[in-house]
This record gives C-alpha cells, sequence and structure tokens, in this order.
C-alpha cells in the first residue's frame, strides 16, 4: 500500500482543490472541469475528503460541501493528507483516492494572525492586447485570521498540556468582469474610404485580375483606395442602414 503524506505551509494551502475549487494541483488527483478531484482511475464522487476524521462531503450528492459541510480556514490547516491507494483502517466510505485535512492545535501561550488581500481596479494593469486601460467592475478582498491558545479558567481550570482551543475567521469579497473591446467601422470606412489619411494598405480590385504574358498576376488598385458604394454587396449595407436608421429615431 503507498500512501503519499506531506505538509505544506498555509498559504500554500489556496493551491489546493479543497481550499480553492477549480485549482487542484496534488500528485496523485486529478482536478475535473467543475473542480472536484478524482484520483487512481475512479470517479469524482468516489474521492472524498475529510477534515480532522470528519466527513466533508454533502450527503445525497456526494459532492464536495464547500458551502455548508466543509467552511475551511487556510491558516488553520496543519497538514494534508491525501492517499491515493486503498486506504487504511481508520478511514472508509472511499472507492477512489482520499484528502485527509489536520487543523491546527493550540499551544501553552497564546498565538494569533491576521491577513488582509485587497486589489481594486485601479491596480491593475491593462493587457498587452487592450487598447484602453480596464474600467469594468472589478474588487478582491479577502480577510482572515485566527487565535489559538489553552483553555484557562481562572481558580478553576489550567488547560496548558492538556485543553486548547483554536479559532478561525475568514470572508472573501469579490466583484468581477471583463472589459470586452471591438473594432467597428468608421462613417468613412461605411462609405468605401479606406485612404486613412493615406497611410492605408492599398486595395486592389478584384474584378480587374489580369494575366502577364509572364505568367504573373495583376489587378487594378480602386482610384483613391475607395471602394465605389455600387460594387458593395446589399448584404453588408443592409445593416448598415438599418442602423443609421434606428440612431436617427432615437
Amino acid at each position: 500500500m503507498t500512501r503519499l503524506r506531506f505538509c505544506v505551509l498555509g498559504f500554500l494551502l489556496a493551491q489546493f482543490a479543497v481550499a480553492q475549487t477549480g485549482q487542484g494541483i496534488v500528485v496523485g488527483v486529478v482536478s475535473d472541469i467543475s473542480g472536484a478531484g478524482h484520483a487512481a482511475g475512479g470517479r469524482s464522487r468516489a474521492f472524498v475528503m475529510a477534515t480532522d476524521g470528519v466527513s466533508g462531503m454533502t450527503p445525497g450528492t456526494g459532492a464536495i460541501g464547500t458551502g455548508r459541510n466543509m467552511s475551511t480556514v487556510l491558516h488553520n490547516m496543519e497538514e494534508i493528507k491525501v492517499i491515493t491507494t486503498a486506504l487504511p483502517a481508520e478511514y472508509g466510505h472511499s472507492g477512489g483516492g482520499m484528502m485527509s485535512i489536520t487543523f491546527k492545535s493550540g499551544t501553552n501561550s497564546l498565538h494569533g494572525l491576521a491577513e488582509e488581500r485587497y486589489m481594486a481596479r485601479q491596480m491593475i494593469h491593462r493587457n498587452w492586447q487592450d487598447a484602453n486601460l480596464p474600467n469594468n467592475v472589478l474588487g478582491f478582498h479577502l480577510m482572515s485570521g485566527n487565535i489559538s491558545g489553552p483553555v484557562v479558567l481562572p481558580k478553576l481550570y489550567d488547560g496548558r498540556n492538556r485543553t486548547f482551543f483554536l479559532v478561525g475567521f475568514q470572508r472573501h469579497h469579490e466583484k468581477a468582469s471583463e472589459n470586452n473591446d471591438r473594432n467597428v467601422p468608421s462613417p468613412a470606412m461605411l462609405a468605401g474610404d479606406f485612404r486613412f489619411g493615406g497611410i492605408g494598405d492599398p486595395i486592389y480590385d478584384p474584378a480587374s485580375l489580369v494575366r502577364l504574358p509572364n505568367g504573373d498576376y495583376s489587378r487594378a488598385q480602386f482610384p483613391g483606395n475607395r471602394i465605389p458604394l455600387s460594387r458593395v454587396d446589399h448584404v453588408s449595407t443592409d445593416p448598415v442602414r438599418l442602423e443609421q436608421i434606428r440612431r436617427a429615431s432615437h
């Protein structure tokens, strides 16, 4: 029996399927288009996840219960163990691999951390192929933190070396959209004028194609790089005319 066992740091857990659906990268486990993993040739519903030994699956559907059954805080995770072969005796209810998450335990001293990640549209650089700066709705705000330590009740109970607590909080706000830039013909182009101030590429008349004595072919350029409207098919001019009528009616 082969088991894959390894520890990862808290900030690296976001790369795993359990922490961020759709971005699962685990040795021996494949993530499908919906983000659910499967291992050893098994189906996605056969791959289960558990947190501290408690199933994180949704009853009935067999899907990963990231919405209710397993709402985890990244900083609270201590270890992820991935098993891709036959399960040991302490596990069950799986026919195709398992991912087991173990949470951190408290210590004799109070420990805590807080993290905030924020990204706004003004902080995003445009893609190299975009002509304009992004003006779409975009916002990413992730707040998280935890605190752990011994359970101590003054004059009643001292939990050092015996009883500990771990409390975590994480909240994620995100707004996202994409710019969609398209090129549309200018009024001059709709009128057949492709001079572009003298820098336009030559446009040749396809009806003027002739074969020269040496076997080469030659065509005549449209005068002034302008295509006569009589040569433009109504299939392309009718939508333009209807759009002009629509704009004039408004």
